[in-house]
């Protein structure tokens, strides 16, 4: 009986071992005829640092190790496989990731006898950079050529980053050159990105506002922090000046003309609605120019609830490298969905630009500015000396005219960089009632005298983002404030 049992156990052991082997076998016979295996042999086969430590590849071991895993068009693979050249041998890993039917090479390693760390053996890809108009996701500049305050947006888009237990860590730098080589911006770390992730590329979103018009050339180097691979782009990039009026970089704010962007603009009863744009496209007439701001606020009936025209009026010199940031103040005391329609008229071409921006007050936003107006760029000047504003005990509203620098920056963690130009900035203070549908008291002009602009300072290092604009006293041109360019990041990642 003994026997028969010791029989029975021997037959049933053989079977579960050759069903183990015949499974593993199963297992590297699909690894061995996948596409991504395929690929980590001509990979092996051709790659300089591989060569340069084995020599010529002669043999692959006959048992690779990893996994394909496939979801209808996308999938993951990673295979390690072992190589045998004419000078030794090591150990090879790929990283795989598949996208619409395709598989594409995220990261390639090498191990060799002796060496305890992976190395990394491909270099660092910058897979595209996309300029854009108007907003991060805005139409694609193709040209590469913007009008002069306009923000100009591009992304970075990175390959094949070295991962360690599924981190990435990399780092952008970015130098701004003009026509002569002169150094306009530069941060040497734009965008510090420590990331887990298992998407195939990482994408960087920067933006950009320069000073004067003219060819610029936008250098840019991403350093991979755990391979210390460096990889670098130069772009080329045109400012003109605009003969057409507009409206440029309008963002709502938060607690300040300096504060951050308020996204949606949904402000609760007893907040200051704050408003900060650009104006360009306007003439200067025997070196002076006459620009001004109306202002109206609506309600959800189109009815005028707040009427300020002329709010901001600037008369006075300019120059070309002047850029004209104005602000507004506006305290409504009533919940609900309103309008901010802004006209800003130039008095020397006969020009007018209207903005039309929906907010709320007391309840949730309506949303982002309309198509006329840009938002989402987080930019910061520093701030100048403030003096109090006389507010009649209802709404009030303020207009900031000329402000100050270029402004460099992505959409993330701010560092300064290179001096600038300056802008301008004027304000003024009015105030008014808003009862259902009334319109506000007649309407109160002010005239802001010349201001100067100072000269632009030295270079700062890197350091906190300074913020866009500055405020003066009320219905006056302050004089302008100068301030270095902020660059500031943001990194996101995305499939390749």
């Amino acid at each position: 009986m003994k026997k028969v049992i010791g029989l029975i156990v021997g037959i049933v052991l053989v079977l579960v071992l050759g069903a183990a082997a015949a499974f593993y076998f199963l297992v590297v016979g699909v690894i061995k005829g996948s596409e991504p295996y395929k690929m980590t042999v001509e990979l092996a086969q051709k790659n300089e640092e591989v060569v340069k430590a084995v020599g010529e590849v002669k043999d692959f071991g006959l048992f690779p190790v990893g996994s394909v895993s496939v979801t209808n068009n996308a999938g993951e693979a990673d295979i390690t496989v072992k190589v045998t050249g004419l000078k030794g041998s090591a150990k090879i890993h790929t990283f795989f990731f598949r996208e619409g039917g395709q598989w594409k090479l995220s990261d390639a390693m090498m191990r060799t006898p002796g060496l305890a760390e992976w190395v990394p053996i491909l270099p660092l890809e910058i897979g595209a950079v996309t300029f854009h108009s108007e907003s991060g996701t805005g139409p694609v500049n193709e040209e590469h050529k913007y009008v002069l305050g306009e923000t100009i947006y591009w992304t970075t888009v990175l390959e094949k980053a070295h991962r360690k237990g599924g981190e990435v860590s990399l780092k952008e730098g970015l130098t701004i050159l003009d026509a002569k080589g002169q150094v306009v911006s530069e941060n040497p770390e734009l965008v510090i990105f420590n990331e887990k992730t298992a998407s195939g590329a990482v994408s960087f979103d920067n933006h950009a506002t320069l000073p004067s018009a003219g060819q610029y050339a936008f250098k840019t180097v991403v350093t991979d922090r755990f391979s210390n691979r460096n990889v670098e782009r130069e772009d080329k990039v045109t400012v003109v000046n605009s003969t057409t009026l507009k409206i440029s970089t309008l963002n709502f704010r938060d607690e300040g003309p300096e504060g951050p962007v308020k996204d949606p603009p949904a402000y609760q009863q007893g907040e200051s609605v704050h408003l900060t744009f650009q104006v360009v496209g306007f003439a200067a007439k025997d070196g002076n120019i006459s620009v001004a701001e109306d202002l109206y606020v609506l309600d959800e009936s189109d009815q005028i609830v707040l009427e300020k025209p002329a709010i901001i009026e600037v008369m006075e010199p300019w120059t070309s490298e002047d850029l004209l940031a104005l602000q507004n103040k506006i305290d409504i005391p009533v919940s609900g969905k309103y309008k901010m329609k802004i006209i800003v008229r130039d008095r020397n071409s006969g020009q007018d630009y209207t903005s039309l921006s929906d907010f709320s007050i007391g309840g949730e936003g309506t949303g982002a500015t309309t198509a006329k107006t840009t938002a989402k760029i987080p930019e910061k000047t520093p701030p100048a000396e403030k003096t109090p504003v006389a507010t009649p005990p209802a709404p009030e509203t303020t207009g900031t005219g000329p402000a100050g620098p270029i402004l460099v920056t992505t959409t993330s963690e701010p560092a300064t960089t290179s001096p600038a130009t300056s802008e301008k900035t004027a304000s003024t203070a009015t105030s008014a009632t808003t009862s259902p549908p009334a319109t506000s008291p007649a309407p109160e002009t002010t005239t802001a005298p010349p201001a100067t602009t100072s000269p632009a300072p030295e270079a700062a290092p890197a350091g906190p983002a300074a913020p866009a604009t500055t405020t003066s006293p009320p219905a006056t041109t302050s004089p302008p404030a100068t301030s270095p360019p902020t660059t500031s990041p943001s990194a996101t990642t995305s499939s390749p």
